[in-house]
């Protein structure tokens, strides 16, 4: 092989390691700026494959330039009298061709592990949204918030009892809270919570509420002391679960979902409310 087509080779062959590198970066950097500058998160135009077009546009014209330098370089040796100055050219042919050789092997491997990393990460992925599927989906829940009497007035019952409903086939340890408040200002009247244990199965929790407690907060927090009202309205009464999970059924779950779970955004929390019809006079 003459030293023109030796050197046009090698040219080739570094055009190819370098520029197929240079068009999928150029080609990432675009396109995570039409992401951020230009179409987001809304559909994206049939056009926007344009916004692409630079990479491999960058990549060719290295591969190209590459190969003109090598033919250019190789027709100047070829002007060499025989001897050994062009067998040492003709060493250095082989040499920068083994190594183009050899880099053009490691991105291939580097793209293969890459691959093969992205699949593991992938499946690992599935695994816990799998995990927390079926974790949502056997958790108890609150099926269903019930106030079991409607007595406010002196005369009658001076406590209100709450039913809270919870079914569900994970069990386990929770945490059961509940919130009365009054809406007009937004003010809590009653707030609790309970650490629970329950089994696979419906059950049903039930919380007291002291009437004359929630007759002297609403003066203290709503009226600031005063009296001379009648309360006659709704209030809600909200109840959430929260189920505790156990260290194995934590690792089964996504870093984000658990960092969800702590911030009080997870699917796995659940929540009733019902209206609780008030009915009382402070004098």
């Amino acid at each position: 092989m003459s030293l023109r087509s030796l050197y046009t080779l090698v040219g080739a062959a570094w055009g190819v390691v370098l520029g197929a590198p240079t068009a999928v970066m150029v080609s990432g950097y675009l396109l995570a700026a039409a992401w951020l500058f230009l179409f987001g998160d809304d559909p994206w135009p049939a056009h926007s494959w344009l916004v692409l077009l630079p990479g491999p546009i960058a990549g060719i014209a290295i591969l190209l330039g590459a190969t003109a330098l090598g033919r250019w370089f190789g027709s100047r040796a070829e002007r060499l009298e025989a001897g050994p100055e062009r067998g040492a050219m003709r060493q250095r042919a082989m040499v920068l061709l083994g190594l183009a050789v050899l880099v053009g092997l490691l991105e291939v491997a580097a793209v293969f592990a890459l691959e093969r990393g992205q699949r593991q990460e992938r499946a690992e992925a599935a695994a816990l949204d799998e995990n927390f599927t079926r974790l949502v989906e056997t958790r108890h829940a609150v099926a269903s918030v019930q106030a079991q009497s409607t007595a406010w007035d002196d005369d009658r019952a001076a406590e209100l009892t709450m039913a809270i409903s919870l079914a569900g086939s994970r069990a386990g340890d929770y945490r059961i809270s509940w919130e009365l408040t009054e809406t007009l200002h937004d003010t809590p009247l009653l707030v609790g919570e309970r650490r629970l244990t329950l089994i696979a199965g419906d059950t049903v929790i039930y919380v007291p509420i002291d009437i004359r407690m929630i007759r002297d907060r609403y003066r203290s927090e709503v009226l600031g002391g005063r009296g001379g009202v009648l309360v006659e309205t709704e209030w809600p009464f909200k109840a959430r679960l929260r189920p505790l999970l156990s260290r194995a059924e934590a690792e089964q779950l996504s870093r984000s979902e658990r960092q969800n779970l702590r911030l009080g955004y997870s699917a796995l929390l659940s929540e009733g409310e019902a209206p609780v019809p008030v009915h009382f006079r402070i004098d």
